[in-house]
């Protein structure tokens, strides 16, 4: 099933100028969209970001098999009719999860990444890397990480880091940040921002975080995590305890999975402070950060 939208209130009207010629394209073009009960189709997602610091976009197709071939006629038409966009890629995922994720992707035209800035810092984003979708609030955001996580410590590690943001917002507050992250791409994004941005204090790991934070014998005075929305596994969890760091910074989208990690927490810390930041206005969605310290 689609579901059809002809103005979203939160997206401004470029975007959805490109989503109705996209859908308006896909639906005349014969091309099989995938089902969910039958596994048969191709056709996916269609994932638009929008760059706020340069006011252009990146249009991703996320289908089921590679669809360069497919998709040439769909991109020659975007790149005649919207000349901002700098970015057309086609996401491959063939596992029957339907999330708009892939294992490989292919540049169709442009650049593989868009440029935002944030706090100052600029930040290059590939087509699989999270990145807020509100980035003017997101500022808001990172800002409270980094009071809540205060300067002069030693090490940070960030947890579940992205492409970097707030690794390199928390830069000036420790001698060394350290993030971990599942995905390679996101990883490959944390390390070239650093570069950009001629930020040295930060070191980015790639793999699960589970196996990587338990082998690492170096002791951070604050752990920041910023999980999907599923939260963290339980195994994460027990790894932070370990550390038992001077803080704990918990950024959440979901205050459901965050009460469910937490709570194994209190039997050693407190929870300190909480800020709520409205990152997803007109919904009751809301991103919160929790400051936990020692008992």
């Amino acid at each position: 099933r689609v579901m059809h939208i002809d103005k979203c209130g939160l997206q401004n009207d470029r975007m959805t100028e490109i989503l109705n010629f996209s859908q308006d394209y896909f639906r005349e073009s014969g091309l099989p969209v995938f089902n969910l009960r039958t596994h048969q189709g191709d056709l996916r997602f269609l994932v638009l970001r929008k760059s706020f610091a340069h006011n252009n976009y990146m249009v991703n197709v996320v289908t089921f098999k590679s669809y360069q071939k497919e998709l040439t006629e769909y991109t020659s038409q975007l790149k005649s009719r919207f000349s901002d966009i700098v970015s057309i890629i086609n996401t491959v995922n063939p596992r029957l999860a339907q999330i708009a994720f892939g294992e490989e992707e292919y540049l169709l035209s442009g650049t593989s990444t868009l440029t935002e800035i944030l706090g100052g810092f600029q930040f290059s984003i590939s087509a699989n890397s999270f990145f807020q979708t509100n980035p003017l609030q997101a500022e808001n955001l990172y800002k409270t990480v980094v009071d809540y996580c205060d300067t002069g410590n030693e090490v940070i590690w960030d947890l579940y880091s992205g492409t970097g943001t707030i690794a390199m917002f928390l830069s000036s507050a420790a001698d060394k940040v350290v993030g971990f992250e599942l995905i390679d791409s996101a990883v490959e994004d944390a390390r070239r921002n650093s570069g950009i941005n001629n930020i040295k204090n930060c070191e980015y790991v790639a793999g699960d975080l589970r196996t990587n934070l338990t082998s690492r014998y170096d002791k951070p005075e604050v752990i920041v995590c910023d999980p999907p929305r599923a939260g963290m596994h339980e195994d994460v969890v027990a790894a932070i305890l370990m550390k038992r760091p001077a803080k704990i910074i918990y950024v959440s989208c979901n205050p459901a999975t965050m009460a469910r990690d937490i709570k194994p927490m209190l039997s050693f810390y407190k929870i300190a402070e909480v800020q709520p930041v409205d990152m997803f206005p007109h919904t009751w969605h809301i991103e919160t950060v929790v400051r936990l310290e020692p008992k």
